[in-house]
């Protein structure tokens, strides 16, 4: 029997037939592994929140001047609540326990579980480097 852990991976899980010393042999390297990639998610996420609150708060400061500009301080709030999004998702809410059949069932299953707020904001980050990119005429020096 195997059960999802928070990065979606699936694990297995004790059996009465599998608990003893063989089984710790197994587990030890795996409890490690998803502690490091738990610390990962935390360092991404807190360096992420920090550096991009620092450029919107500069931004916010200061007046915007040029396309450029205000492209990128989109980017800094979209890349912002990529962090955000992914601190919450892989670090802190790894579980939530809700009803069957509910509105909040439907919405967790379709919108959290499904890592979709992770994924559509890399896609709004990925388009909007590529414009940034264009606008400002470096496109032609990744092109051969």
């Amino acid at each position: 029997m195997e059960t999802e852990d928070s990065f979606g991976t699936l694990m297995p899980s004790a059996s009465p037939s599998t608990v003893g010393e063989d089984y710790m042999e197994v587990t030890v390297p795996f409890v490690v592994g998803r502690v490091l990639l738990l610390v990962a998610a935390y360092v991404i996420g807190i360096l992420g929140l920090v550096g991009n609150g620092i450029v919107i708060f500069v931004c916010i400061l200061y007046p915007l001047r040029g396309v450029t500009n205000i492209l990128i301080c989109n980017q800094s709030l979209i890349d912002f609540l990529s962090s955000f999004f992914f601190l919450l998702r892989y670090g802190i809410i790894n579980t939530v326990p809700v009803k069957a059949n509910s509105g909040l069932s439907v919405f967790v299953c379709m919108f959290w579980l499904s890592k979709y707020p992770v994924w559509a904001l890399g896609v709004a980050s990925t388009v909007n480097l590529v414009i940034i990119l264009r606008l400002n005429g470096t496109w032609r020096c990744f092109i051969r």
